[in-house]
C-alpha cells in the first residue's frame, strides 16, 4: 500500500482510498486517463467561447462605429452586424457542447 498526494488538497492519501478522506475529492485508480481528457475538453470549449466573445465585441465596434461615422461606412456595418450574428451563434453552440459533455 502506497501514499500519493492528493491533488486538491495536498495531502497524503492512500493510493487504495477511493477519495481524499481530508477534502473529499474522488481519487482516480489504475490507469484512468477519464480526467485528463474531461479537462482538456472543458478548456478547448472555455477557448471557443471566449473567441466567440471577442468577436461579438469586435463586431459591435464595427457596427457602432459605421453607425455613427459619416460617409458611405455601410459595407462595415452590415459586416459589424454578421461578425456579431455569427459570433452569438457559435457562443450558443458551444455552451451546448459544454453542458452536453459536463452535464
Amino acid at each position: 500500500m502506497g501514499l500519493r498526494k492528493c491533488p486538491d488538497c495536498g495531502r497524503e492519501v492512500s493510493d487504495k482510498a477511493p477519495a481524499c478522506p481530508y477534502c473529499g475529492r474522488p481519487i482516480a485508480t489504475g490507469d484512468s486517463q477519464q480526467p485528463t481528457q474531461l479537462e482538456g475538453t472543458a478548456k478547448s470549449l472555455k477557448l471557443q467561447g471566449c473567441l466567440a466573445a471577442l468577436l461579438a465585441v469586435v463586431g459591435i465596434i464595427m457596427a457602432v462605429g459605421a453607425a455613427s461615422a459619416s460617409g458611405p461606412q455601410t459595407g462595415m456595418g452590415v459586416t459589424g452586424v454578421l461578425l456579431f450574428l455569427v459570433a452569438m451563434v457559435w457562443g450558443t453552440v458551444t455552451r451546448i457542447r459544454r453542458w452536453w459533455r459536463h452535464g
